[in-house]
């Protein structure tokens, strides 16, 4: 999984966008798990990101993930771009 950062000019909206390409995780139900958990794990983190926009790339490593380690390494990941 890749971040990429870049600061926006809204005062305390961040946003995100999310790229799960069918090419590393070929099941529907798998990629919307993926994205739902990205989503949910950003809105938790939210505060924290204030005035940046966040590009999330999910590679094929993440397939393999449960919901538990999946959510760990999305939050690891968040506080490292709020940091």
């Amino acid at each position: 999984m890749a971040a990429f950062t870049r600061p926006n000019t809204l005062v305390g909206s961040p946003r995100i966008a999310i790229i799960v390409a069918k090419r590393y995780v070929k099941h529907a139900v798998k990629r919307n798990r993926i994205k739902r958990t990205i989503k949910e794990s950003f809105r938790h983190h939210k505060h924290e990101l204030a005035g940046i926009d966040i590009v999330i790339r999910v590679y094929k490593d993440v397939n393999d993930l449960d919901n538990q380690n999946l959510r760990q390494c999305i939050d690891n990941l968040l506080k490292k771009l709020a940091s």
